[in-house]
């Protein structure tokens, strides 16, 4: 399988659970159904787009690429859509796990 396609399901399991994950708190307790479904929908595809994922490369790797993208792309959705912005402490950690899934990803 080439690397595009690997590539590809990556980045729409990413981008899906930033979407849901980013979304979750409009659902106010899951009381709003548009908001609810496209969290129910983000998450769906997701975990479809991870486990495609999965049948073409080793899941620890792809595990901790799609859970640093995650993190990362999430941290900054919160800053963008709800300024939410972390302190040094925090920036640091959320640093550190994406540095360290890259690391498990691109070396394992």
């Amino acid at each position: 399988m080439s690397n595009s396609v690997i590539i590809a399901w990556m980045s729409l399991a990413v981008t899906a659970e930033g979407l849901g994950t980013t979304l979750l708190a409009r659902t106010e307790h899951f009381r709003r159904p548009v908001p609810t479904l496209l969290v129910t929908c983000s998450y769906v595809l997701c975990f479809y787009a991870l486990s495609r994922l999965m049948a073409l490369t080793s899941p620890g790797p792809a595990y901790a690429v799609w859970a640093g993208g995650g993190v990362l792309l999430v941290s900054l959705s919160g800053q963008i859509f709800y300024g939410h912005k972390p302190d040094l402490p925090g920036a640091l950690g959320i640093g550190a796990v994406v540095l360290g899934c890259a690391m498990t990803g691109l070396y394992s």
